[in-house]
């Protein structure tokens, strides 16, 4: 995943070439991958310090 160069697929020549072979291009992404990692914070001013007993 990290560090790995991904390839989507391949464009070909529209003509051969010399020898009949189309000529490919691989395909890759324009830009490098990005990892996000995300943490989601609640405040409340009801919080209470004892857990064991439910909100109201």
């Amino acid at each position: 995943m990290l560090g790995r160069a991904n390839t989507y697929g391949y464009r070909y020549a529209a003509a051969p070439d010399a020898s009949g072979q189309y000529q490919g291009v691989a395909l890759a992404p324009s830009a490098p991958r990005m990892l996000f990692v995300g943490v989601f914070i609640s405040i409340n001013k009801k919080a209470s310090g004892n857990t064991e007993v439910a909100p109201d």
